[in-house]
């Protein structure tokens, strides 16, 4: 319950990104602007990569006053780290799982988007078990379960590129500041709903 927050801000930066780079994406679609969408798709991903990063840097140095600041007690820090440490690690890939869920429909392949995030679900059940029950590895084990399963989703999530079922590209010419104000107008919204949830817990 301590660490629940950070999911939230990770859910938050995926929503804020995700909602924001579809939204241009499906616009730009619309007026045939292909290079338009494939900056906003890449654009989303890079500042959502190097926010993932940032987060995973600064927990590792800091997690003990990180966890302090979440609400843990002194009876409890050892116990929260240990929780923290693989679900920091893997911030990334939790952020792109918020967002690609909602830029795979973007791109027309809503069920690969479901597919890859009850893949992680039903993972995410299963190795508890395996972890928590069968290695004894208790709340870490918990832990290091939930951190796999949202890179079971990605994995899932690449058939879509590997199969050649996209029709946005990544771009090496992908900055753009207006598309980045644009991004983070229509995704703001989102962000901001799904960040109060987790100032409230």
């Amino acid at each position: 319950n301590i660490c629940m927050p950070v999911f939230t801000a990770y859910s938050a930066i995926g929503l804020l990104f995700g909602v924001g780079s579809a939204t241009i994406m499906s616009i730009a679609e619309g007026s045939k602007e292909w290079q338009t969408r494939n900056k906003a798709f890449t654009l989303g991903l890079f500042f959502m990569v190097i926010l993932g990063l940032c987060f995973t840097i600064y927990t590792a140095l800091f997690i003990e006053s990180f966890a302090f600041l979440l609400g843990s007690s002194t009876t409890l820090l050892p116990y929260v780290i240990l929780y923290l440490k693989p679900i920091t690690l893997s911030a990334i890939p939790f952020i792109i799982m918020y967002a690609l869920s909602i830029l795979l429909r973007s791109d027309h392949n809503p069920k690969l988007a479901m597919y890859a995030l009850m893949c992680a679900n039903f993972a995410n059940i299963i190795l508890d078990y395996v972890f928590v029950v069968g290695c004894q590895w208790g709340i870490f084990g918990a832990a290091f379960a939930t951190a796999l399963s949202p890179v079971i989703s990605l994995s899932i999530a690449t058939f879509h590129f590997l199969f050649h079922k996209n029709s946005v590209h990544f771009t090496l010419h992908f900055f753009d500041f207006s598309i980045l104000k644009r991004i983070i107008k229509n995704g703001l919204g989102s962000g901001l709903m799904e960040i109060s949830a987790g100032s409230v817990i």
